[in-house]
């Protein structure tokens, strides 16, 4: 993920760039809500388990983190020519945790004296959460959409006179997943009729969308919310929809009843994680 976020960067600028990594930051942190803590951990133990209980944002965009602060500690061309170096030792072998930090320590960490210390890398590594010294990403551009939502939150500025025009799709995101948490409906159909949402062909966008739409119980989008369960398969993006609709009885019924439909056409790993969340009598397989 953190060589992701660098060639893209260096394909379409530091603005898209620092999109990505606040929005990869907020899914982590709606991931650490959710998880025990013993899943929070880069170092994490899944003897005895399901490899798939351990999916998660958490060695996505938390090593991203972890590798972005490192970076900040000793400079973008030490970090390179490390990575460059670790790359070469490693090639097509497995690595242990502790394979890993013995190498950075001598690798990297040695030439470059207080940048970090044995506990600092343990918070990483082996502790829950985000340390309290992490190098968190900013974003102008979402600092320009949080000021729009909160006027049209207030109801200060209409749907219609919102400045969408050169929105990307990163900019809709954020500002679909940050609205409240009930939002209001009215303000709901407005943006649907002006900008046709529950028709959005963009997966993570109508994703996002849905998920504001059944929290606030918003039935023009349940044809939608249908379509969309019986034809994405990506447990990324249908997962949290299933989640949402069991938190109401009948939002319950719903899932059930599309659930029912759409599970022969889901990959056995997707209703291995859904069929506890959505028939949790439903024999694992």
């Amino acid at each position: 993920m953190f060589l992701e976020r660098r060639i893209v960067e260096a394909l379409y600028g530091d603005r898209r760039c620092a999109m990505e990594d606040v929005l990869g930051l907020q899914s982590l942190r709606r991931d650490l809500a959710a998880l025990q803590p013993r899943d929070q951990v880069l170092a994490i133990d899944l003897r005895g388990r399901d490899p798939d209980d351990g999916f998660s944002d958490v060695p996505y965009e938390k090593g991203r983190l972890f590798l972005g602060w490192l970076e900040s500690r000793v400079g973008r061309d030490a970090l390179e020519a490390f990575l460059r170096k670790y790359f070469d030792a490693f090639a097509f072998r497995s690595v242990t945790t502790e394979q890993f930090v013995d190498y950075l320590e001598r690798e990297l960490l040695a030439a470059h004296p207080g940048a970090a210390t044995r506990a600092d890398l343990d918070a990483w590594i082996n502790e829950p959460g985000l340390p309290s010294f992490a190098v968190l990403p900013r974003s102008e551009a979402f600092a320009r959409i949080d000021a729009v939502r909160a006027e049209f939150v207030a109801g200060r500025l209409g749907a219609a006179d919102l400045p969408t025009e050169a929105w990307t799709p990163f900019e809709w995101l954020h500002f679909l997943d940050n609205l409240p948490a009930r939002p209001d409906l009215g303000q709901l159909a407005a943006l649907d009729a002006r900008f046709r949402l529950t028709d959005a062909g963009n997966a993570e966008i109508a994703h996002s969308w849905l998920r504001v739409t059944i929290r606030a119980g918003y039935a023009p989008a349940r044809a939608r919310l249908e379509q969309y369960l019986l034809t994405i398969g990506r447990r990324k993006l249908i997962k949290p929809l299933y989640e949402d609709l069991m938190r109401t009885p009948d939002g319950a019924r719903f899932a059930k009843a599309i659930y029912a439909r759409a599970r022969p056409g889901y990959h056995p790993i997707v209703t291995a994680t859904l069929d506890p969340i959505v028939t949790p009598t439903q024999p694992m397989r």
